[in-house]
């Protein structure tokens, strides 16, 4: 990645293919490094490409934000500098690499053996953490016109973004474990249960991986690892105010990978389209429950997650997130290819190779038939 410099933005956007033609562009870029510069966040190592892109602000201890701008055609859009993948930075959570390396055979055989891993010591952690200023909890920053910014602790920030859900929020868990279902429907915690996140297709990305029998086949008997959560908005909030769920989001490691080489975050699942994520943000959410929140959650268990409501979920993530990045990428040839995602949901798949998986496939057109036949 190059080093950001006076003028560097414009530069950064050329050597990722996309030189910024638009003086508004040109703008948005300069005003958002200065506005990064002022919040005391370093601007060594910054990838950006018409107002979007990722900022490595410690590159050894992966702390990253991921930089989105809705409209950079618009002179009056706002940018968002968000920090990722958060939710890890707890002494119960995270461990330092020194001890990571030293213990991995240990952790390694008592998986195999599925005995309690090794963990470090919290306090160990929790030192660590704070001298490397790593947080759950970090600011936003919001940059507005003029370069001038505004900040906003993460937790509130995504808290606002679950309030827009309405009354009840709800909540999904993709299990890689055959055995979690039965738990749940027991009304008993489920062992390692930990994480959430308000996105049915992405909790799908981690029940797809069970093994043994296929995703849509365990779908159709109602037996899909893929789990549905109801709280009060209202509870869930209050549960965050008192720490018991962290807020946070992240993106895939290959998305982060196609990032890498060629500045552009892609989903390997759909062809290496760009990347859908939530409607607004093009991110995923996700949560980490502490055991008072995942005895909590026992009592909002909803069942296993149907074939039509995950086709329900799917065709409103492409439908609304093709709708995001075509504003997002005005310019070609990335407008072009947010205008092909969408049009994936007529039928067939696009002229650039993006294609929906099958199992995501078939649940769509579960849920077409459904309201069909309504």
């Amino acid at each position: 990645m190059g080093k950001a410099i006076k003028g560097g933005w414009a530069l950064v956007a050329c050597i990722l293919g996309a030189c910024a033609s638009s003086p508004v562009l040109a703008a948005s870029e300069e005003s958002i490094l200065k506005a990064l510069k002022a919040a005391g966040l370093s601007t060594e190592n910054v990838k950006l490409r018409n107002g979007q892109g990722r900022i490595d602000v410690d590159p050894v201890n992966k702390r990253s934000y991921y930089v989105f701008t809705p409209n950079p055609s618009d002179p009056k859009s706002p940018t968002y500098v968000i920090p990722l993948s958060t939710v890890r930075y707890t002494p119960r959570n995270y461990s330092t690499s020194e001890w990571w390396e030293a213990n991995k055979e240990a952790i390694a055989a008592a998986r195999a053996d599925r005995k309690p891993t090794p963990t470090q010591d919290p306090n160990e952690v929790r030192e660590f953490l704070e001298a490397n200023n790593l947080s759950t909890n970090p600011d936003v920053i919001v940059i507005g016109e003029s370069g001038k910014y505004r900040t906003e602790p993460l937790q509130d920030f995504l808290l606002r973004e679950y309030r827009m859900q309405g009354e009840t929020v709800r909540l999904f868990r993709g299990s890689l474990r055959s055995t979690e279902q039965a738990q749940w429907e027991k009304v008993e915690m489920a062992w390692g249960s930990q994480y959430y996140t308000p996105s049915a297709t992405y909790g799908w990305r981690y029940a797809r991986k069970m093994p043994g029998a296929p995703f849509l086949d365990l779908a159709k008997d109602g037996k899909a690892p893929l789990f549905e959560f109801t709280l009060p908005y209202k509870e869930f909030a209050a549960l965050v105010e008192r720490g018991e769920f962290t807020l946070g989001v992240e993106l895939p490691k290959s998305a982060h990978d196609r990032f890498d080489r060629e500045g552009v975050f892609r989903d390997a699942l759909y062809g290496n389209s760009l990347y859908l994520g939530d409607p607004t943000f093009g991110l995923e959410f996700e949560i980490t429950a502490s055991k008072p929140a995942r005895q909590r959650l026992v009592r909002a268990y909803q069942g296993s997650v149907s074939p039509v409501l995950l086709g329900e979920k799917a065709e409103e993530q492409i439908a609304r997130g093709s709708e995001r990045l075509m504003l997002q990428f005005p310019e070609a040839p990335l407008h072009e290819e947010a205008v092909e995602l969408g049009k994936v949901l007529e039928g067939g798949n696009g002229s650039r190779g993006i294609f929906i998986p099958d199992d995501l496939k078939s649940c769509l057109r579960q849920f077409k038939a459904m309201r069909g036949n309504q």
